[in-house]
């Protein structure tokens, strides 16, 4: 996980309001996300979550410790004579897992597709 300062958060919310992050860390696994738990517990630092910043009116400053989920994976896990389950991280693009769906036959996630922002 790589901590950054000051970090411009500009880029990262679909209305583009500028807005810096005291302290950002983007997760691409467990590790990296238990890493992050663990620095803000230990600094006792108010944590953020920032997905795909849709829907989001940033301050201008935001203290604490802010974590982008970027992690990736999709994947078919179990299926029946009815259903069909999937694991999908928490970083992947919404329309894009939709549409994924939809590729692969899996029926049901049609109608929320084009929904902005991220899985998890």
């Amino acid at each position: 996980m790589n901590l950054q300062t000051d970090f411009d958060l500009t880029a990262l919310n679909t209305l583009g309001l500028r807005s810096q992050a005291m302290l950002y860390a983007e997760i691409h696994n467990e590790a990296d996300l238990k890493q992050a738990l663990a620095e803000a517990k230990l600094k006792n630092l108010a944590l953020k979550i920032l997905g795909g910043g849709s829907n989001l009116v940033l301050p201008s400053d935001v203290p604490g410790l802010t974590i982008r989920i970027v992690n990736k994976g999709r994947k078919l896990i179990h299926e029946d004579s009815d259903f069909h389950f999937v694991k999908c991280a928490a970083g992947e693009v919404w329309h894009e897992f939709v549409q994924w769906t939809l590729q692969q036959g899996f029926a049901g996630l049609e109608n929320l597709s084009l929904i902005p922002g991220t899985v998890g």
